[in-house]
């Protein structure tokens, strides 16, 4: 995930993209998904940016 090269691919691709390691955390975001959650109530990424448990926010919200 370190390769620029990689991030560059994943940033002209319109389709949003996180990339999620085992444990569910978000490690990188591409430039679509940010637009996306900043224009949708996330300003900063602060729910849906790197470093946030994806899985967890996602299970969390299938509670009922």
């Amino acid at each position: 995930m370190d390769s620029p090269a990689f991030k560059e691919i994943l940033d002209t691709l319109d389709a949003n993209v996180a990339v999620v390691d085992r444990k569910g955390i978000i490690r990188y975001v591409n430039a679509s998904w940010m637009r996306f959650a900043e224009e949708n109530g996330d300003p900063g990424l602060r729910g849906t940016g790197i470093g946030v448990d994806y899985l967890g926010g996602v299970q969390g919200g299938c509670k009922g």
